[in-house]
């Protein structure tokens, strides 16, 4: 078992994230594994491994040293001090303060430790959020089960129910052109993630945007 300072190098960009483990090999097989998932908290670096592969970066030892925490940190803020790695997303060794998280992630995270269920206007937030994110398959799983929970009203439930199979129109805010149409609501909410009943409530006339959209349905503008 070997400890110290590594880089996980793109070869193609010549950019770098730095970091620093007790064992180097098993630190590597970490970072492997949430990359090949979509799951770094690197977001930089993440965004560069979707884009080039993985046969664009190498992993290579900067420094071998003690495992000892403290002699750790301290030999990797020197190299992030000397090198100043783009793919690292703070600039601290062993600190996670000033990594971004996304509107999502923040509200979810304060809904599972209270136990409240979010309003219209939070789950509107976190659409406008998430506003042109592609997601992975498995994000759109979880994001499934979390949505089972959400409570709505009778009145929004009868309204989403009878839109939800229909086709809609994905329009500019401020051209209002026509962008993308879509077979239902959910095929909009997956693709978007704009949820159902916020798009339903912009159709409905209650809201004016959705994920930073406005909303039609399709036979509303034909019959026009």
């Amino acid at each position: 078992m070997k400890s110290g300072v590594y880089q996980i190098k793109n070869i193609k960009t010549g950019k770098f994230y730095i970091g620093s483990a007790s064992n180097i090999r098993t630190r590597w097989n970490g970072h492997r594994h949430a990359l090949n998932h979509n799951k770094h908290h690197a977001i930089y670096l993440q965004r560069s491994y979707n884009k080039h592969g993985i046969d664009s970066f190498e992993f290579s030892v900067l420094e071998y040293c003690e495992p000892v925490k403290k002699i750790l940190l301290e030999t990797e803020q020197k190299y992030i001090d000397l090198l100043n790695p783009v793919y690292n997303s703070v600039k601290i060794a062993g600190s996670n303060k000033g990594v971004v998280r996304s509107e999502e992630w923040r509200v979810k995270q304060s809904l599972a430790q209270s136990g409240k269920v979010p309003t219209l206007e939070t789950r509107r937030k976190i659409s406008i959020a998430n506003t042109g994110i592609k997601r992975s398959q498995e994000t759109i799983d979880k994001l499934k089960l979390v949505r089972k929970g959400l409570k709505y009203s009778q009145e929004e439930k009868d309204h989403i129910y009878s839109h939800k199979y229909k086709s809609v129109y994905k329009i500019d805010a401020i051209t209002n052109s026509i962008i993308e149409e879509y077979s239902s609501l959910k095929q909009a909410e997956l693709a978007t993630g704009a949820l159902i009943s916020n798009i339903s409530r912009v159709i409905a006339g209650k809201s004016k945007t959705s994920g930073g959209f406005i909303w039609k349905l399709k036979n509303e503008i034909q019959c026009r």
